[in-house]
């Protein structure tokens, strides 16, 4: 499947808003809080990543 422009065009319409949003919410955050975010982050991109390698071997 090739993207299209106009498929572009809404996946920007949808994404653009919230990732500046989030942006502006980060912001706001200091370093402390900045650091729990991204270790909760990693935390769960991990186990995503584990959960999603045991379906994919049945497991």
């Amino acid at each position: 499947m090739t993207p299209t422009e106009k498929g572009r065009a809404v996946v920007a319409e949808i994404f653009t808003p919230l990732a500046r949003e989030e942006a502006e919410y980060l912001r706001g955050l200091g370093p402390d809080t900045l650091g729990e975010v991204v270790a909760f982050l990693r935390f769960a991109s991990r186990r995503q990543q584990d959960r999603a390698a045991r379906l994919a071997t049945g497991d």
